[in-house]
């Protein structure tokens, strides 16, 4: 842990940040934070990677031996 904050969607998980052609969601480094001495990242497109996250959750939810499975 470094102490740095960074957007949820980072946290997600390999399968469901990579997009449909198998490219990972692009992150946009911006807001320099001084005190640290590093900038902020977000992710871009924030739609897709929070759509694909939706049924996994609902999955979990209804039966949670698939947590083993889940990245």
């Amino acid at each position: 842990m470094n102490g740095l904050t960074a957007s949820i969607e980072l946290y997600f998980g390999s399968d469901v940040l990579s997009r449909s052609d198998g490219t990972i969601a692009p992150v946009q480094w911006e807001a320099y934070i001084q005190s640290f001495k590093s900038y902020q990242g977000e992710v871009t497109e924030k739609d897709e990677p929070q759509a694909a996250f939706d049924p996994k959750l609902s999955a979990l939810e209804k039966g949670p031996a698939m947590k083993a499975q889940q990245d």
